[in-house]
């Protein structure tokens, strides 16, 4: 059996580029990451939503007063990432 899936990474400017852990982007729902440096920590809320068969919204969202409060707007980079499994 073949498994394929689509796998997402966020990372912000604002911490230093460091990336949350991948997130399969699979199915429609939220989903929560966090981006941990020595220096902060911040969690993201992720949604996914189905736009056509070929499309996906993904929105984030964080309530880190800390960060909002430090910076007037979060640079932000995806990496999308295919994981395939084979189970034998």
């Amino acid at each position: 059996m073949l498994i394929i899936l689509q796998m997402l990474q966020i990372s912000t400017e604002n911490l230093g580029w460091h990336w949350c852990n991948p997130l399969a982007i699979d199915n429609e729902g939220i989903i929560t990451r966090t981006i941990e440096t020595p220096e902060n920590r911040a969690t993201l809320v992720i949604r996914v939503k189905q736009i056509s068969n070929c499309q996906k919204q993904v929105q984030y969202y964080t309530n880190d007063e800390e960060i909002l409060k430090k910076y007037n707007r979060i640079n932000i980079c995806f990496r999308n990432l295919v994981l395939i499994i084979l189970i034998c």
